[in-house]
Order: structure tokens, then sequence, then C-alpha cells
């Protein structure tokens, strides 16, 4: 890689990488408040409808982006603007077709696979995202060909724009639907605490009042989830269109000395499914199983442990709030990973297996330096985290939630060792290897949470703990087939430094919390973020005593020799 195309490369990265952070930023400031509204059974709605979209969505178009990406970079190096255009308008059309097909599958079934869910009240959820199957599908097949182009603006602004209507116009049509009189709350919760007992004292008579109270107060709910996922869906339309004007204003001129040569519709057919084919069931595999899971959850609390429908919603629901947090660290790392993998393909066609080596064990090591505090952060300020962020309006579901973040917390790590690891296998050409390790955690998570999550003592706390398994069980089988990849990777010296260092600051994280709130009886939710500003101070100093960072970890990122001096590494 030249030094012009090292520059282009991290120029995209960093496009990217705020785009990210912008879009995290603005989901968390839609979902949050969201929860505040609409409680644990409104959410538990919102995320099995999403889930299901998601999930077939990624089935349908995982790996065509990346395909029509690669063609499009590779006609680009020989000015073949003609089949540029080509690759694109098959693309197009191929991604219209299954936008379409995904649509009308969950309009037709929404509520077919919303009882397979184990939560029916979701079915109208369903309907008001299908639309947004077609719009970013139609999405995907521009950023293929502005990425393919080396252009990453329109793929990070569209996301934006996406994000930014799924806020504006989701949260504002949730508020406007979901109204319901406080009263009615009230005697829903207290209908529901009575069923909840279990008692054999109330007459069927009773009991059919006490269900109709709360079906008549989750309706509300299941309205204001659907009109919440509805700004997905106007958000998604949003991009699109952008997408669509970006397009149509970069197509008006063909490059300079451009090549009519082309090849015909069936060989570029061809290669556009070799290169999406492993790389949809790569993406598939964890998707499907946590669709499948999310099912599990929801219909072992019903059926082994007697949860009624608005019992299993709370506490799923719950979990979903845990998610919320979980679910930060591994996108931010995703674009730092992505940052860093390219160097190992470089290599990789050098055959410079010297420098693989030193560049995996750079990689391994700023993912453990990055995702290794987030993890202690989350398990030690789980509780106080949470109660922030919900701006203690949701105490129950903060109480609830808590526990299950601390579980979550732990499985950081290796979620974000699992991301890292799938891209360096299959940068070194290992593609179907990390499919079969992704196959065996999904397993792994579904057997786990069977059993847990129907043990009386556990219910909904197994569901963590078979995430964090599931994690665990990819990303070591991902190292071994890496150590026997390169022939050595110090996994000891990569993961011990970052271990110590984070494991001091979670320590520290948790006794400054509790001094200020018990020795001080500081209740203030500032005590949270004096903790966790005064705690990546301690990290950071940690981080340079033990001198865990390399210097050719350094050079490694933006200003990296800048870096280098500056701490003497």
């Amino acid at each position: 890689m030249s030094a012009s195309q090292k520059q282009s490369f991290l120029h995209g990265a960093l496009i990217l990488s705020v785009g990210t952070a912008l879009v995290k930023l603005i989901g968390a400031l839609f979902k949050i408040p969201l929860q505040n509204l609409i409680g644990p059974v409104g959410m538990a709605n919102f995320n099995v409808a999403y889930l299901i979209y998601t999930t077939l969505f990624v089935i349908s178009t995982a790996g065509l982006p990346v395909a029509v990406s690669k063609m499009v970079s590779a006609a680009g190096a020989q000015r073949r603007e003609f089949e540029i255009r080509n690759i694109f308008r098959l693309a197009l059309l191929i991604f219209i077709g299954i936008g379409f097909v995904g649509t009308g599958f969950l309009l037709v079934f929404a509520q077919t696979v919303a009882g397979w869910m184990g939560n029916p009240d979701a079915a109208y959820a369903v309907m008001c995202i299908s639309p947004a199957v077609l719009f970013v599908a139609v999405m995907s097949a521009f950023r293929g060909y502005h990425q393919g182009r080396g252009n990453m603006y329109p793929t990070a602004i569209s996301q934006i724009i996406e994000s930014l209507g799924k806020l504006l116009v989701g949260y504002a049509l949730a508020y406007l639907v979901y109204q319901p009189h406080p009263g009615v709350i009230k005697a829903a919760v207290e209908a529901s605490n009575q069923l909840g007992d279990k008692t054999k004292t109330l007459s069927a008579e009773v009991t059919a009042s006490l269900e109709q109270v709360v079906r008549n107060a989750s309706e509300p709910l299941a309205h204001a989830a659907a009109a919440a996922i509805a700004g997905v869906t106007i958000g998604a339309l949003l991009g699109a269109v952008y997408m669509i004007l970006s397009y149509r204003k970069r197509a008006q001129s063909l490059e300079p000395g451009y090549s009519r040569a082309t090849r015909g519709s069936r060989e570029l057919t061809r290669e556009l499914l070799k290169i999406a084919i492993p790389v949809t069931i790569s993406a598939s595999v964890l998707n499907l199983t946590n669709l499948i899971d999310s099912g599990l959850v929801l219909n072992r609390l019903q059926d082994a442990l007697g949860y009624t429908l608005q019992e299993a919603q709370k506490a799923y629901g719950s979990y979903t709030f845990a998610q919320t947090l979980f679910n930060m660290p591994p996108a931010f790392l995703l674009t730092i990973a992505v940052s860093i993998i390219p160097a190992i393909s470089a290599a990789m066609t050098r055959r410079d297996h010297t420098a693989v080596k030193n560049t995996i064990h750079s990689a391994l090591r700023i993912n453990a330096l990055l995702a290794m505090p987030a993890a202690a952060g989350l398990t030690a300020l789980s509780f106080p985290l949470l109660d922030l962020l919900s701006g203690a309006r949701q105490p129950e579901a903060v109480a609830l939630a808590a526990p299950l973040l601390s579980t979550l917390g732990l499985a950081v790590f290796f979620v974000c060792l699992v991301t890292l690891t799938n891209a360096i296998l299959q940068a070194m050409g290992i593609v179907w290897m990390p499919i079969i390790t992704m196959g065996v955690g999904g397993v792994v998570k579904i057997v786990c949470n069977y059993i847990l999550v129907g043990n009386p003592d556990i219910g909904i706390h197994g569901a963590p703990v078979g995430t964090l398994l599931c994690y665990a069980v990819i990303g070591i089988l991902n190292m071994a087939l890496i150590v026997r990849a390169t022939g050595s990777v110090k996994t000891i010296g990569i993961f011990f430094r970052p271990f110590l260092a984070s494991a001091l600051m979670g320590l520290t994280a948790y006794g400054l919390q509790n001094f200020f709130t018990g020795m001080l009886g500081i209740a203030s939710r500032l005590t949270v973020i004096v903790t966790v500003g005064l705690s990546v101070v301690f990290y950071f100093i940690l981080v340079i005593f033990l001198r865990i960072l390399t210097k050719e970890d350094l050079l490694m990122l933006p200003k990296g020799d800048k870096l280098a001096r500056l701490f003497r590494v």
C-alpha cells in the first residue's frame, strides 16, 4: 500500500468512525427516552420487531454490498466505466427484488412471525417496519457503489440521516400515540401483580376481568412501539432518497480515459454471488441465532416458568434495556478493526509472514486495550450507568436490568474479539471457518438459554449468561485458528497487561462509586460521571506505567509517530 493509498484509507476509516459515533449517539438519544416513555413491555414489542427486520435484512443483503464494492473498485482500477455501471445496475435490480420480497413477507406474515417469537403484540411493529427492508436494500446498493469508488461520505451521511429520522419522527409518533391515563396504568400494574401471584383464590370471572385490564393497557403500548418503529422506516426512506441524489450527481459524467470494455451480465452475476454468499452466511449465522434466541427466551418464560405474556415482555424488555449499553463498545471498536485489517491483507499479498504476525499482535493488543476496560466498567457500574441513562424515571426497570448488564459487560470483550478475529481470518483467506465457529457458538447460546431461562431459580438472568458463553466459545475457537494459521500468537503477552489494568480500573470504579454513595451519602447522578472520569484517568496512567502499547501499535494510528514521542514509547 502506497503512502497516498494509506492516507486515503485512513481518511475513509476516520469518516466512518465519526459517522458511527454520531449514529450511536443519536441511537442512544432515541432508545433511552423511548424506554422511559413506553417501558419494558413496549420496548419488548419494539425490539422483537426490530430483530425480525434486521435478521431478514442481513440474510437478504449482507454480502452484496461487499461484493459490489470489491467489483466496482477492481473495475475502477482498470477505468472500465461501462462495467462499473453494469455492475451497479445489476446489483440494484437484485437488491430491489430482494427488498420487495422481504417487505411483502413481513407484511403478510407479521402476525405469524410475532406469534413464533412469543410476542403477538409485536405484530403491529413488524408491519410498520416492513417497508424499511426495501428502502435499506436500495441504500445498500448505492453504498456498495460509493465505497467501491473510495467515497465514504455518502455511506456515513446516509447512516446519520437514517438515525435522525428514527429519532425525530419515531419518538414524536410514539409520544403522540401513547398518552394513556395514569389510572389505567396503575390499574394494569395492580392487575398484573395479582395475576403474577398465581393464587388459586381468584374466581374465573375475576381472573378474566384482571386479564382484560392488562390487555387494555398493553394495546396502547403495542401501538406506541409500532409508531416508534415507523420512524425507522421513514429514516430509511430519507436515507435512500439521499443516496439516489448523491449517485445522480456523481454519475453525470464519465471518468477521463474510460474504457467501454465490460463483461456480460451472467459473468458479473456469478462473481457477485461468489463474493457475497460466504459473507452473507457469516453475517447471518449469529443474526438467526439471536432471532431464535429471542423467541426462545420469551417462550421459555411463559411455558417453563408460567409467566403471563405481560410478565415475559417486562422481563425481556429489561434485558433489551441492558443490551442498549452492551452494544455500544463493539460498534465503536468495529471501525478500529476495519482500519487495521487492510494491513494484514497487504502483508499476505507480499507473503511477508513477519508483518502478518506483527500486525495481528498489534490489532489484538489495541482491541484488548479498549474492549477490556469497557467490559470492566459496564460490569462494575451497571446500576448507576443505567440509572443515569434512564434519568431515574424507570427504577424498577433499572433494578431488573442492572444484574443483566453486569453479566453482559463481561461478554463485551469477547464480542469485540469475535469481530476482530473474524476479520483477521477473512483477510488471511480463511473464509468458511468463521461460519463454523459462529455456528458452534450459536448452538451453545440456544442450549444454554433453553436450560437456564427455563430454570425457576435463574429465569431471565440466564439470557446474558448464554450470550457470554456463546461469544467466549467463538472467540477461543477463532484464536485457535489464528494460532494454527500463523504458527504462534503470544496470547498471554497480548492479553495479560490489558486485563490487569482493566481489572484494577474496574475495582477502582466500584470502590469510588461506593465511596461517593455509601460513605459520603452522595446519591447524585453526577457522581457516576465523576467516577467514570477518574477511572478513565487511572486506566490511562496504568497503560503508560505497564507499557502496554508498543511503538508498532502507535505507528498504525494517525499521528502515531508523535504519540510515540509524547509517551516515550
